[in-house]
């Protein structure tokens, strides 16, 4: 899916095209700067040779990424976002009425009466929406594509003569998802059918966010541009979301997210099993908003209401660490941080003085959630669409040589993660644990059945009303105003050195509505909070959007601001030996406590 969810930012890339030899892969290259958007012309194109491989270059926006095709006879260049979320290309005709108003940016039109190649068909209409209230409309149609020097007679696509965007999309995932009635070959089926590639699947490397250069490698995987080992992911049939049948997106399973800390020790917040799109095209993640809220909690963040997002100092070390079936994806602060300004154009400050920057998760209630450009941006991704499967390894921000093999029947040098065959009956966010220890300690895997049937009774039988269930809740969060009050509140309890958990559910919408029960024992701890300001009305003259397809529901808005504290405590490794907490680290999972016994 595609929404250009930028928050005042200026990051932009630029093109060049590799010439690519006939080995069963397609590289594109991506490059990008800092700065604000020059002509595309004042980059020179680079070349670069890859022995079966035609690299593409991406334009990174930070708000989306970019990539250059040719179209038609002659050939016309044209810009288009890539998007592992939807599965139709579409380009702007260049008579459509945005285009003849002057609203159509440079490359993203196609002139369909220049192309003596161009097959049309109006009486075969072509329409489709996005959560940010963008869309498309027009007609299907077949011309020749270049994709860097390679061809594909015949591609298909649509030409959108109505449309409410300038920027038209490369949808790249399953045909399940395309949006015509009557399934047909989309361009990365087309590529295997022509002898282009030898397996409908590509890699994708978005590299560092402040970096010049990353890649879409289709048929081919670059062994160079990730660390460690490629494990391989089952996508979600849409049974386990929908009840309705096979996968129809290029989605996984999400079994844990933890906060890191640059001194060392973690926050880690378990789900149980969250289906979550891996999505190029939307520039944020979009999670439950409960979730969000505790990630911001254990961060020591100030929670913004109107922008459903945790604001952090723009300088904060740490970050997050996603797990996928026991597949540990660190995502450093840095990738995630959005730039923010006032409505007066001035920078967001944060109560202590620091200039904020908003952590690009948002929350939401709706039962699909999204990983975006923000945890992409984190990892080295490969796509099978034959096999449906979706293998991830730690990126590798310094790559030496390419190491490039063509994907032929199955992702090469993949192997199966821990918990390849995990699944889940619902897609809902149905338990909070907090695990606060040493990073030296053994990682966690996902969690368990067993792990969260420990609930008490009565979120056993509230699982049923998950977020899945509540994106129609008229109200935006159930939490009681009160919480923003700016009154102290205390808290003197034992907590557990090794692990706290907080059994809870989610209903009606995507906040925390119930704290059915807590654990606590051992060390004791105490601890005095005050809610920090919130940030409302100053932040940020645009604020992202949704992307999930044909709806234009917003992310839901939350009352609760994230509290503030600082406490000093000891905490006690395994081992028995004691190091004592930076404070700015306890003070996390402190807000976490208080924040999930506010309720």
């Amino acid at each position: 899916m595609y929404v250009n969810g930028a928050l005042c930012l200026s990051i932009l890339a630029c093109l060049g095209p590799v010439v690519a030899t006939s080995k069963g892969y397609i590289q594109m290259d991506l490059e990008s700067s800092t700065g604000a958007q020059p002509a595309l012309d004042r980059y020179q194109r680079q070349l670069a040779r890859r022995d079966g491989s035609i690299q593409m270059d991406l334009t990174n926006l930070a708000s989306y990424y970019q990539v250059k095709l040719s179209m038609g006879t002659p050939s016309q260049d044209v810009l288009l976002t890539v998007d592992t979320g939807s599965s139709d290309l579409w380009v702007l005709a260049s008579d459509s009425d945005e285009c003849q108003s002057g609203q159509c940016s440079s490359g993203s039109s196609f002139d369909e009466n220049k192309s003596s190649t161009f097959k049309g068909n109006t009486s075969d209409p072509f329409g489709i929406s996005y959560g940010d209230g963008t869309s498309a409309k027009g007609y299907w149609a077949q011309d020749v594509l270049g994709l860097n020097g390679q061809v594909v007679e015949g591609g298909n696509f649509a030409l959108a003569t109505t449309t409410s965007s300038n920027l038209p999309v490369f949808g790249i995932g399953l045909v399940a998802g395309e949006t015509a009635k009557t399934p047909y070959d989309n361009v990365p089926v087309q590529l295997k059918n022509q002898g282009l590639i030898k397996t409908v699947a590509y890699s994708l490397w978005l590299n560092d966010i402040d970096a010049k250069q990353g890649s879409l490698l289709f048929g081919g995987v670059d062994h160079s541009k990730y660390n460690g080992q490629l494990l391989k992911v089952p996508m979600v049939n849409d049974g386990q979301i929908t009840s309705s049948g096979p996968a129809t997106s290029l989605s996984v399973m999400l079994h844990g997210l933890s906060v890191f800390t640059p001194d060392n020790f973690e926050a880690e917040i378990l789900t149980t099993a969250l289906a979550t799109l891996l999505d190029s095209g939307t520039t944020l993640s979009y999670l439950p908003t409960s979730m969000v809220q505790a990630i911001g909690a254990a961060s020591n963040a100030t929670w913004s209401n109107s922008l459903s997002m945790n604001l952090l100092p723009c300088n904060v070390e740490g970050g997050l660490t996603f797990d996928f079936s026991g597949i540990k994806i660190r995502v450093p602060y840095h990738q995630m941080l959005m730039d923010i300004k006032s409505s007066d154009g001035n920078k967001v400050t944060l109560p202590d003085g620091e200039q904020a920057c908003a952590l690009g998760i948002q929350g939401w209630g709706k039962s699909q959630y999204i990983l975006g450009d923000t945890l992409l941006r984190g990892c080295y991704a490969v796509f099978d669409l034959e096999n449906k499967e979706v293998a991830l390894a730690p990126i590798n921000y310094s790559p030496s040589s390419p190491t490039i093999d063509a994907i032929s029947g199955s992702i090469p040098s993949a192997s199966e993660a821990p918990s390849y065959s995990s699944t889940a009956t619902q897609a809902g966010f149905s338990t909070v644990q907090l695990k606060y220890s040493s990073m030296s300690d053994p990682a966690p895997g996902p969690t368990s059945s067993a792990e969260s049937s420990g609930a008490s009774s009565a979120v056993s039988s509230a699982q049923s009303s998950s977020e899945s269930s509540s994106a129609s809740s008229a109200s935006p969060s159930p939490t009681s105003s009160n919480a923003t009050s700016g009154s102290t509140s205390s808290m003197s309890s034992t907590m557990n050195s090794t692990s706290i958990q907080m059994s809870t559910f989610a209903s009606n919408s995507s906040d925390l509505s119930s704290l059915a029960s807590s654990t606590v024992s051992n060390s004791t701890v105490s601890s005095a909070s005050s809610a920090s300001s919130a940030v409302n009305s100053t932040v940020v003259t645009s604020a992202p959007t949704s992307t999930q397809r044909s709806s234009s529901t917003s992310p839901t808005s939350s009352s609760v601001v994230a509290t503030t504290s600082t406490v000093s405590e000891t905490h006690k490794k395994k081992n028995g030996a004691s190091v004592p907490l930076l404070s700015r680290s306890v003070a996390g999972v402190a807000n976490l406590l208080l924040f999930l016994f506010a309720f």
